[in-house]
């Protein structure tokens, strides 16, 4: 595997990291805004997780390490972006849709031949193309 192709292929997966994270902090805000709605029934029930006395606090918690994470994974992505765009700018335009499409955007190969009206198996040869030119 090539080098530009591992560093567009991490880029990808990074993306797909942070939106994981993106996911996983709307699921806890949806949580603690179901405790805190639990909490202030008027049967006055604490709800206890992992031993703590406050629940609330405990995905407060975890929330704020996964922004931090989600800070840095963000940034280390715009730097990457950056750096990518710089080796792709003098690809002409169809093979920097291909490219973004696939990396930048996260597209299926399906879906990048779908968006851009080829085959996937055309699309997939063009992407060779494409690699080889970025590393000649």
């Amino acid at each position: 595997m090539s080098s530009i192709k591992n560093r567009l292929k991490d880029y990808r997966e990074l993306l797909q990291y942070i939106m994981q994270l993106e996911e996983d902090i709307s699921t806890l805000m949806s949580k603690a805004e179901n405790l805190r709605s639990f909490q202030n029934t008027e049967l006055g029930v604490r709800i206890q997780k992992t031993g703590s006395q406050d629940p609330i606090g405990d995905i407060i918690a975890e929330y704020l390490d996964m922004a931090i994470l989600l800070g840095e994974k963000l940034k280390i992505a715009i730097e990457e972006r950056s750096v990518l765009e710089d080796l792709t700018k003098s690809l002409p335009p169809t093979s920097k849709r291909v490219i973004g499409l696939r990396y930048f955007h996260g597209h299926s190969w399906e879906q990048v031949a779908d968006e851009m009206g080829y085959s996937v198996s055309r699309v997939w040869h063009m992407h060779g193309e494409i690699l080889r030119d970025l590393e000649a």
